[in-house]
């Protein structure tokens, strides 16, 4: 039995609303048009609450609610919900919200209350996505507790100049913002919040040059050298593997060389040019790790590249990582490029002891993926396959399972609560696992879905 549930009909949206407005004696049914609006509005506390439209952004949706809200008896669940509702209008970067909230929703006692609690992780927040302008309106609040150290380290991390200059001067620290600026390779904010701090010399460390050659930054790198004098290690060639002119530069610069992971760092992230380089120019060479995190990010011209230059060879773990995250052409490649080794030992591992990795491959969603393993009989699906994509919401996934494995496992029903409100899943699972605790949550998860309720009496559930 399939359910018909949704239905689509290639009419556009409101189409049938349209046609009853048009009829000429709707303006004398105030009573049809006020029943038809009320259909039509999903701006209802039943739909929403205050901190999800707070997270739109969206001023003209929490009047709405507002006008149909009833009055909580409880001010300090009120004030809980204002608090977080502050949050998300400070993550939608909407001040408006912010503005609206404050002025009309919470009582000014509760109101002080709960900024005092959420004003330093709204101003961290507001840093952090660079809302200059809602820092601002937060700290002309009575009950802004300024900003911390937090704000101005997410700022320099993210390169707003302009907000980093803004939290200076009302005295927020730079010690650990100046190690963020060099973390996140922004040389203009380097430059500004060293030339201001009275210990900046000790700040800059051999981690800190790492980190500066690890961001990629040419120009920083050089600048912190000339300026400091400061050091590197082995690991700032490893960090600079993705930068080829950053490489060739320490290469010629410094002494200090570079490790294996320079070359498995450059695979993984499918530097071929980078690579290429490191193989001609340095002795360290790579470790079997290079093939794997490139079959894992599915960068099939490294590996085989790899397989052709070096001999390092690879582990389970690239068939197995370019299975989970659904890299087609690279699990056809490996299982082919394995059966014409024809190494016993790597066959063996590459068909028997990829692991969960087909259980990972249903929790990502990734159909063609399984239905390759499938064909090359992989022993790597388990019963959690059908709960992984079940819980992922990839129904096509469940549906392909449950033909195959001819039933749907007991594990789906058990962990039923963690699927969140997908219908369509939820229908699916009704219609081909009638457990009791499948029928009961959707009845309870879907309470205020006539339709929804109407297709299970339709089942008889």
């Amino acid at each position: 039995m399939t359910h018909s549930f949704p239905r689509t009909t290639g009419l556009p949206p409101l189409t049938s609303a349209t046609v009853v407005y048009r009829e000429r004696d709707i303006s004398a049914l105030m009573h049809v048009a006020e029943s038809v609006s009320d259909f039509l509005d999903f701006g209802h506390p039943r739909f929403w609450s205050v901190v999800g439209a707070s997270s739109l952004g969206s001023v003209r949706l929490l009047q709405r609610l507002a006008v149909r809200a009833e009055p909580e008896s409880d001010r300090h669940y009120r004030a809980f919900l204002f608090r977080n509702a502050l949050v998300d209008a400070v993550v939608s970067d909407s001040l408006p919200t912010l503005q609206w909230l404050c002025v009309n929703y919470c009582p000014w006692g509760f109101a002080s209350l709960a900024m005092d609690k959420a004003d330093t992780r709204c101003a961290d927040l507001a840093a952090q996505n660079c809302h200059l302008e809602m820092l601002q309106w937060l700290d002309t609040q009575p009950a802004s507790g300024g900003c911390t150290e937090n704000s101005m380290s997410a700022a320099a991390l993210h390169g707003d100049f302009e907000v980093v200059r803004w939290l200076h001067e009302r005295g927020a620290g730079s010690i650990s913002a100046l190690r963020s600026a060099i973390r996140g390779g922004h040389l203009e904010i380097v430059q500004f919040l060293f030339e201001r701090g009275n210990d900046s010399h000790h700040v800059i460390s051999d981690d800190s040059m790492n980190d500066a050659a690890h961001s990629g930054n040419l120009d920083l790198v050089k600048w912190l050298r000339e300026v400091t004098g400061t050091g590197y290690t082995k690991r700032a060639m490893d960090c600079a593997a993705g930068n080829g002119d950053l490489a060739m530069w320490l290469h010629a610069n410094r002494p200090e060389g570079c490790t294996l992971d320079s070359m498995d760092s450059a695979a993984g992230a499918g530097h071929l040019d980078v690579l290429q380089w490191l193989h001609q120019h340095r002795p360290e060479g790579c470790s079997a790790a290079a093939i794997d995190r490139a079959a894992s990010n599915g960068h099939l011209g490294v590996v085989q590249w790899l397989f052709a230059t070096r001999n390092d060879g690879c582990t389970q773990a690239a068939i197995k990582g370019a299975i989970q995250h659904g890299h087609l052409h690279a699990v056809e490649w490996l299982h082919a490029h394995c059966a014409a080794l024809a190494d016993p030992e790597t066959l063996f591992w590459c068909r028997l002891r990829v692991g969960d990795a087909g259980d990972l491959a249903a929790e990502g969603g990734h159909l063609d993926v399984i239905q390759r393993l499938h064909a090359y009989r992989f022993e790597c699906f388990s019963e959690d396959a059908m709960v992984r994509a079940a819980r992922g919401n990839h129904l096509p996934v469940l549906q392909w399972l449950h033909h195959v494995r001819a039933g749907c496992s007991p594990k789906v029903s058990r962990s039923i609560r963690n699927f969140g409100d997908h219908a369509e899943l939820w229908l699916w699972l009704c219609e081909h696992h009638r457990a009791s605790v499948v029928v009961y949550d959707i009845h309870w998860r879907f309470y205020e879905r006539d339709d929804l309720r109407a297709f299970l009496k339709q089942l008889g559930l």
